[in-house]
């Protein structure tokens, strides 16, 4: 299941990161960067978060969850001001919605053995 779960977080990604490229040859060089790169930050910032829940230690949970935050917020703000959207099939996402969805993969999808760093 784990291997699964892992597979749906690799496919929002490359999806992610194909969206990005494609903008490049309808937006500029720096709105193809953010939908590239920001929907990987805000679902880095889900998983971490997700992953920090499952620290021993209550100091490591709570850098876990601010740094998260962070990323999530730094994520929406870059997304959000280069005013980029991403299309699949017939429906338009924008970009924020889009970064969102990728946080909420990255936290809920992520399982223990993937914060161990345990894929088999």
């Amino acid at each position: 299941m784990t291997k699964f779960l892992a597979m749906v977080q690799f496919f929002y990604i490359v999806v992610s990161v194909f969206g990005g490229i494609a903008a490049f040859g309808s937006s500029g060089f720096i709105v193809a960067i953010s939908g590239a790169l920001s929907p990987i930050i805000a679902w880095f910032g889900g998983a971490g978060m997700r992953g920090a829940l499952f620290a021993k230690e209550s100091n490591q949970k709570i850098t876990g969850i601010v740094a998260g935050a962070v990323f999530l917020m730094v994520s929406l703000f870059w997304i959000n001001y280069t005013g980029y959207w991403i299309g699949l099939f017939d429906i338009t996402i924008s970009g924020p919605i889009w970064s969102g969805f990728g946080f909420a993969i990255g936290f809920v999808l992520t399982t223990k053995k993937h914060a161990d760093n345990k894929f088999g």
